[in-house]
């Protein structure tokens, strides 16, 4: 149907489309844009009201392990041993 797609101004993208006639939309961006534009969300328990204090601090959480990870993928790569080849 429609997409309105990512600039750094706007700092999120946007999909439209049709499902069981109705109107959806995706959306993908920064968190402080797209999160007080939400009431309600999908959840194991059906549609929900938005928690915002919850997934910001998921979010964080969620950042957080990603930066760790890198940092350590990171180091292991620059204190990887050296290979030699043993002496037969």
């Amino acid at each position: 149907m429609g997409v309105i797609p990512f600039e750094p101004e706007r700092k999120f993208a946007a999909k439209y489309f049709r499902k069981e006639f109705r109107v959806r939309v995706v959306v993908k961006g920064a968190l402080e844009v797209v999160l007080p534009r939400c009431k309600t969300m999908w959840s194991e328990n059906g549609v929900v009201d938005v928690d915002a204090k919850k997934l910001q601090e998921e979010a964080h959480l969620l950042a957080a392990a990603c930066i760790i990870a890198i940092v350590m993928e990171i180091f292991k790569w620059v204190t990887k041993p050296s290979v030699t080849k043993p002496d037969l």
